[in-house]
């Protein structure tokens, strides 16, 4: 009986092996066509012990220490502008090639995905939703925002064009429009001049002055959020009903929580990360040529 289950045993291993080998060689050889069918040019290697095991050890210890992006950074150097390499089982490529970073974010977007890996990992936390699941993020939305502000653009006729005004508008509108249900459309605003004249310096005010329009300010996103929190917990306010299947962070959590105070709370904390996004797209047109063409 004994030796018939190491039998099992070591027949079930076998085919676990087997199965692992046979996966490996297909996506092998299916990345083998892709790249010949791209004119890919293969990537730099980064050196890997056994299974990647060292590279798993460094990327821990720097996580640990809050700086494993600059471990990452520090491998472009060394390596390239794209390279490969093992981290415990699995392959990891890194690029900041001008043509790639196109690829993955404009001209072939829907090739690319979170893969299940990421769900697996973040869904007991995040649940399915635009962090987790490829296509949740309602990319056609995107994409009328970008158009928008694409349009902005032409109006200057060729001039000189401040980039930061418009992709903070960009940030904002699908910022709103995921978060909230809803967009601000401020791309549309006849007050956005993107070529007009730069303003002067800073407005001098007294430290009273500065009070009261912290405080006017503040009251003005509150109210924002407030009706969107509103609309969240009593949809039919809604002037204009949903279109099906739309992804609204806002009503997802709505969804779990009937707490007006919480909810207020979300959409104020995923904003200030989306502000950062908008920042991090003009350090990507203005040090990259990624869309020069």
């Amino acid at each position: 009986m004994e030796l018939a289950v190491k039998f099992f045993l070591l027949l079930a291993i076998l085919l676990y092996l087997l199965l692992k080998l046979t996966a490996y060689l297909l996506i092998t050889y299916q990345n083998r066509i892709f790249a010949k069918s791209h004119n890919c040019l293969p990537p730099g290697r980064l050196p890997s012990s056994f299974v990647g095991l060292s590279n798993w050890v460094r990327l821990t210890r720097t996580a640990k220490r809050g700086d494993i992006l600059d471990h990452i950074l520090s491998h472009f150097p060394i390596h390239g502008n794209t390279w490969k390499g093992r981290v415990l089982f699995s392959t990891s490529i890194g690029t900041i090639g001008p043509e790639n970073i196109k690829a993955i974010l404009a001209t072939s977007f829907k090739d690319f995905g979170l893969g299940s890996q990421r769900h697996n990992n973040f869904y007991p936390l995040l649940g399915d939703g635009i962090f987790t699941l490829d296509g949740a993020g309602d990319v056609e939305a995107l994409e009328l925002h970008v158009q928008r502000l694409m349009n902005r653009l032409l109006e200057g006729d060729g001039e000189v064009a401040d980039l930061q005004p418009l992709f903070y508008c960009l940030t904002l509108d699908s910022a709103t429009d995921f978060l909230l249900g809803e967009s601000v459309d401020s791309l549309l605003s006849p007050e956005l001049n993107p070529t007009g004249a730069a303003s002067g310096g800073k407005e001098e005010m007294s430290f009273a002055q500065s009070f009261n329009r912290f405080r006017d300010a503040n009251a003005i996103v509150h109210g924002l959020i407030d009706r969107y929190v509103d609309m969240a917990l009593h949809p039919e306010k809604r002037a204009k009903k949903a279109p099906e299947g739309k992804y609204a962070f806002l009503d997802a959590i709505a969804a779990e929580t009937r707490d007006p105070g919480y909810l207020r709370d979300q959409p104020r904390v995923m904003k200030e990360g989306e502000t950062r996004m908008g920042r991090h797209r003009v350090l990507l047109l203005v040090h990259t040529p990624v869309f020069a063409d």
